[in-house]
């Protein structure tokens, strides 16, 4: 493989970027796999599966990634989930209403779900063993799981957006306020039981919910209804205390993963009417952001956009001149390597987000 590794230009030198690598050794993913959802022009979905090795390794994968060409007539821009045993995958689609299915490797789609509920995102367990999905029947929304093979569905808690915790004992809902208009958090046990209220903030909906890698600080956007921006909050779930406004004075801004030794948060900030993948300490100070070219391209935002790979280094999606890439980014010397491009699908589909897999 050709190794495709260059410095990206910006406003930031090597000297804060170096400055902010850690001293120790770098903490790596145990993800064997990298997962793409591409759309392809027609609207068609196409997942695209990546050996984790050529991800580190900085090269151009497109030779080594597995195309599921799945014969779905309208993609959603979920990346979903993969079965280890089998190497299926479970996606959702835009039918109507929107659909959960398992596809396998041919692209040959079996629908799981009934035409009575809609289901929504798809949340893999740390162990990649079970998902969480969002169902809506009847009006009612919930958060549902099921194996990653797509057996054993069964309800657990109203609510929507799961987020698992690290040790997959426990999962975050977001669920509507008794008014209707925000929405606030709850910790659920996977096991059943008593679902514990985290937060109670009935002109906030609170969204984009991650944890630290210990489990015991939890990350999330909370958007102001009053003054329609959104920041970034954290919240022992030790202590008992109050959310922490990180990013007091910006307009928009969502959590996408603490590194892998809880010390900074990846966030979406708009900085200059430009989305930038920004890094910022427990404090709120921004630390650095990904300095690509805000003339030409720009860093997605959101949970499903960006993953660490390490203490160091990331992998997101990048758009340049209405092309859509996936690249990896080491903060501790500024070098970037491009290991997709969406073109290779066919001419005109776009990246829509990633996920890493066991």
């Amino acid at each position: 493989m050709k190794l495709r590794s260059t410095i990206l230009a910006g406003g930031l030198g090597l000297g804060l970027l170096t400055a902010c690598a850690p001293a120790a050794p770098a903490v790596q993913t145990t993800a064997q796999w990298l997962l793409i959802g591409v759309v392809s022009a027609d609207g068609r979905a196409t997942q695209a599966v990546v050996p984790m090795s050529c991800v580190l390794a900085g090269e151009d994968c497109a030779a080594e990634t597995t195309f599921y060409y799945t014969k779905l007539a309208t993609a959603s821009d979920d990346v979903g989930a993969r079965d280890a045993t089998s190497g299926d995958l479970l996606l959702t689609a835009e039918t109507e209403p929107t659909g959960l299915f398992r596809v396998a490797a041919d692209g040959a789609a079996t629908r799981l779900s009934t035409p009575a509920e809609a289901i929504g995102r798809i949340v893999p367990a740390p162990d990649g063993a079970w998902v969480a999905y969002e169902r809506s029947a009847g009006g009612v929304d919930e958060v549902w799981l099921m194996r990653s093979d797509g057996s054993e569905a069964r309800a657990l808690a109203a609510g929507v957006a799961p987020a698992w915790a690290p040790d997959g004992q426990s999962l975050v809902v977001a669920r509507s306020t008794p008014d209707g208009e925000g929405r606030d958090l709850w910790l659920v046990p996977v096991a059943g039981g008593e679902a514990r209220q985290l937060t109670d903030t009935p002109t906030v909906i609170e969204q984009d919910m991650v944890f630290s890698p210990d489990g015991a600080t939890l990350a999330f956007g909370a958007a102001d209804l009053a003054t329609g921006a959104t920041h970034v909050n954290t919240l022992s779930l030790q202590s008992g205390s109050q959310p922490m406004d990180l990013t007091e004075g910006a307009t928009f801004v969502s959590p996408i993963g603490f590194d892998p030794t809880g010390e900074t948060i990846l966030v979406g900030m708009v900085q200059d009417d430009v989305l930038k993948l920004t890094l910022i300490d427990l404090n709120g100070n921004a630390l650095t952001a990904v300095p690509i070219d805000r003339r030409k391209s720009q860093g997605d935002g959101g949970a499903d956009a960006a993953a660490w790979l390490s203490r160091s280094q990331i992998v997101f999606i990048r758009r340049l001149e209405g092309l859509t890439y996936v690249y990896t980014y080491d903060f501790a010397n500024g070098t970037a390597a491009r290991v997709l491009d969406a073109s290779v699908v066919t001419p005109g589909s776009a990246i829509t987000s990633l996920r890493l897999a066991p």
